[in-house]
Formats: C-alpha cells, sequence, structure tokens
C-alpha cells in the first residue's frame, strides 16, 4: 500500500517443469472466495487422476465427477477405460470442505493462466528452503492473515467478517 509491503508469508509455487511453472504478471486482485470448490483443472483431471480411474473407478474419490451441464455423474456409470485424454467428457470437482486442495480461501486474479493465491491442507511445504511443488498456483502460509489484511480496507471486524462467511459452508 502506497509503496509500503503491508503483508508477508511465505508461499509454495509451480514446480520447476514446464508443465507447472508459475508464470509471472501483474494485476489486481478482484475477490476472494471462502470455503472455495476445486474445479480440477483439465490437465491434472486427464494426465493424473483419468489413469487412475481406468483401472479403479472408485479412486479420487473425494472428487466428484460432472458431466457437461454441471450434475454429478455417478461412477459406476462410466467406463473410465474406454475414454482417451482427448474424449474423456468430463470435469471433476472437488466440494467445500476440510481437505479441499484450496483450503478454506482462494484470491482471484484475472489471468489467462487461471493461476491464483489460496490456502491448502498441505501445511508441510511452507518450512522447506525450496518451496516449488505446486501445479502452477500460489499456496499461502497464512491465507487467513492474508484475508484478514484484506477485509480490514473494508470493514471494522475483518475476522468476524471472515468466520461468518467461512462459517456457512457455502
Amino acid at each position: 500500500d502506497h509503496d509500503r509491503v503491508t503483508f508477508t508469508t511465505r508461499s509454495v509455487i509451480g514446480a520447476n517443469d514446464a508443465d507447472r511453472r508459475s508464470p509471472e504478471f501483474s494485476d489486481l486482485m478482484e475477490f476472494m472466495v471462502i470455503n472455495p470448490s476445486w474445479s480440477v483443472p483439465r490437465s491434472i483431471v486427464v494426465n493424473e487422476y483419468l489413469p487412475s480411474l481406468r483401472g479403479n473407478p472408485g479412486a479420487a474419490g473425494h472428487l466428484q465427477i460432472i458431466d457437461s451441464r454441471g450434475r454429478i455423474v455417478d461412477r459406476g456409470s462410466v467406463d473410465f477405460a474406454s475414454y482417451s485424454a482427448s474424449s474423456f467428457p468430463f470435469a471433476m470437482r472437488q466440494a467445500p470442505g476440510p481437505g479441499n486442495a484450496l483450503g478454506e480461501v482462494k484470491f482471484m486474479f484475472p489471468n489467462p493462466y487461471n493461476i491464483y493465491l489460496h490456502d491448502t491442507p498441505s501445511r508441510s511445504l511452507f518450512s522447506r528452503e525450496v518451496r516449488a511443488f505446486s501445479h502452477g498456483c500460489i499456496r499461502l502460509n497464512d491465507p487467513k492473515d492474508f484475508a484478514y489484511a484484506l477485509l480490514a480496507r473494508q470493514t471494522a471486524d475483518p475476522e468476524g467478517v471472515y468466520q461468518a462467511a467461512r462459517r456457512t459452508g457455502a
């Protein structure tokens, strides 16, 4: 704010692979989502989850299979082995909750890379010196404190506003 650093935290960035590296860009944050669902990126769906689903339809059971109309699909009705990465017609989504890959909150910036800042249930990586492990998004060590700092510019009770939204579960 006004050329002053007002918040710092450790982060985990994209792994140093061509398809996982965090791109460099600059933009203004538009909004935050408390209790986010995770829409699994297509590359992760077809390269990481589809191979497991071919052998075991119950694999990645924490994720919902979603059809093109946004409906949850019964896994038992899908022959995953009949699909290739290019023909797989479904998306995957993780509902908000304690084990959600995005944790409690994500911070959204407009960008063509689908990159955002977010919480994570995987806390151990923040203690490492090198922290390049994600698929490109930036995981924050102190996302609630970051949310409180952002909300403090809009409300006298940033923690109360955040926690009230968190309690809705949606």
